[in-house]
């Protein structure tokens, strides 16, 4: 009745190595007295002459403990990481409680990435802005249960984590996200298109860009603010414009440095003033003289003066016009004949 644990020695099966006293960790064990035990059964039963074949082995079995849902100490965290699109993937880090270890052979390959908006689970590790669910596939898993033979564990006992892609901000020397406002010209009267060109790294595809999505600066328009006067003017995206284009490239933040603009220039109109032919009879006060304007532009018009070559007699004479110098037109002008 004087036996204790230290009485006995413990050989784990598995190994065939003799445990360091009592043994704590899952496995089966055979049990058996050590010499100290020994010499006390003897002792307490001096009537037998005992040998070794008398003290018969037994068995040690430690099964494993089933975790508790929501102890911290017996779980697996992945680490929230964030990393900028384009720049190397981090390396996923799983943080163990203080009751279990994390074995070291844990790599990338053995996470499963889940997009949070779509809930689609990502081919591989994700490259594209957005947030990304992170969990252990089931390879991990095994790994870390294997490295914790004490426990069994649930999947609460592996915890998700975060992985954030962030946009990049374009660099404004880099061409392959530069944006370029392609230079239009045009003729006074008409209304410009505009366009735009992107860096190989960028896409226009689904951009719907209308004139309203471009900033003139300091614009000057003739007709109530219908024309835009001749001259030239810069051209550049404005804020709706960049958002929309934006909007098709989430990988990255669009800076308005990375945008290119350019120059619009309103050419003038060729406009024609042609002098009426007109005339009188012999005697008579000459008439007015009159032109005729082509090609202007919704209300504008343009100052001149028809006069004919002087003489009373019988015969012909030329009429000339003179126009005034216009800003929006190149004013062109054809004579005419006046017949006493």
């Amino acid at each position: 009745g004087n036996l204790t644990n230290s009485d006995f020695v413990f050989v784990d099966k598995a190994t065939g190595k003799e445990t360091d006293g009592v043994p704590t960790n899952v496995g089966d064990y055979q049990v058996s007295l050590n010499d100290s035990g020994k010499a006390k059964v003897s002792a307490a039963n001096p009537n037998y002459d005992l040998t070794d074949g008398d003290f018969v082995a037994g068995t040690y079995v430690i099964k494993p403990v089933e975790t508790a849902l929501g102890d911290q100490n017996k779980q697996f965290v992945i680490s929230d990481a964030t990393a900028i699109y384009g720049n190397p993937t981090p390396t996923f880090v799983v943080t163990p409680g203080k009751d279990v270890v994390n074995p070291g052979n844990i790599t990338n390959d053995d996470f499963t990435f889940i997009n949070k908006d779509t809930g689609e689970v990502v081919v591989g590790i994700p490259s594209d802005v957005g947030n990304y669910e992170v969990v252990l596939n089931e390879g991990s898993k095994d790994k870390l249960t294997a490295a914790n033979p004490n426990y069994v564990f649930s999947d609460d006992d592996f915890v998700s984590g975060t992985y954030t892609i962030k946009p990049k901000v374009t660099d404004p020397k880099d061409e392959t996200t530069q944006v370029t406002v392609n230079p239009p010209e045009i003729t006074y009267g008409d209304a410009p298109s505009f366009t735009i060109s992107v860096g190989s790294n960028l896409t226009t595809d689904g951009v719907k860009l209308t004139n309203d999505d471009y900033m003139i600066t300091d614009a000057i328009y003739t007709n109530d603010g219908k024309y835009l006067a001749s001259g030239s003017y810069k051209v550049t995206l404005n804020e709706s414009g960049l958002a929309k284009l934006q909007a098709v490239n989430p990988n990255y933040t669009i800076s308005k440095d990375s945008v290119i603009s350019t120059t619009l220039v309103v050419n003038k109109k060729t406009i024609t003033v042609s002098a009426n032919n007109s005339g009188k009879v012999f005697g008579e006060a000459d008439p007015d003289l009159t032109g005729t304007v082509t090609g202007l532009v919704g209300n504008d018009n343009v100052a001149y003066v028809v006069n004919r070559v002087e003489g009373e007699s019988a015969g012909n004479y030329e009429e000339t016009v003179t126009a005034e110098e216009s800003a929006n037109y190149n004013v062109k002008v054809s004579g005419g004949t006046f017949t006493v």
